[in-house]
């Protein structure tokens, strides 16, 4: 391969790689209402269950953590970013918390126990549900 075909190349995956994170971006700002909380209704998205009510959780960005992701009966980890932060546990709708591992709680759906979609820091009891684990309604 040569040099032009190489930089065509990367020229390409740079510009694949920016249009996601703007998609990213893009699709991460409709979830926000004008003070900046959650716009739509946060649910599980395996059963559909109610986790939060519109107007509650603030957009929040952290440095990765590594949460246990579900998938066809296997159990790996995946780095998350965004969070929806809410500071008080009962404004929670449908949430079932672990017992605490390296100070924190793991959060899962009540309804169907799937999760984690979140963790709760114990540390100051503050609450994150990752922005890519759940999903979202208008009603």
């Amino acid at each position: 391969m040569d040099d032009n075909q190489t930089k065509i190349e990367s020229n390409t995956d740079s510009n694949i790689d920016q249009a996601k994170a703007s998609s990213t971006l893009d699709s991460q700002q409709e979830r926000l209402d004008v003070e900046g909380k959650n716009r739509d209704f946060i649910r599980c998205t395996f059963c559909s269950c109610l986790i939060l009510r519109p107007s509650i959780a603030a957009l929040t960005e952290k440095s990765e953590i590594n949460l246990p992701k579900i998938e066809r009966a296997k159990v790996e980890e995946s780095s998350c970013r965004k969070f929806w932060l809410v500071q008080d546990i009962y404004q929670f709708e449908n949430l079932s918390f672990s017992r605490t591992v390296d100070d924190m709680k793991y959060l899962a759906c009540a309804e169907c126990d799937i999760g984690p979609i979140g963790y709760q820091d114990q540390s100051d009891k503050t609450s994150y549900i990752a922005f890519e684990r759940v999903s979202y309604t208008e009603k």
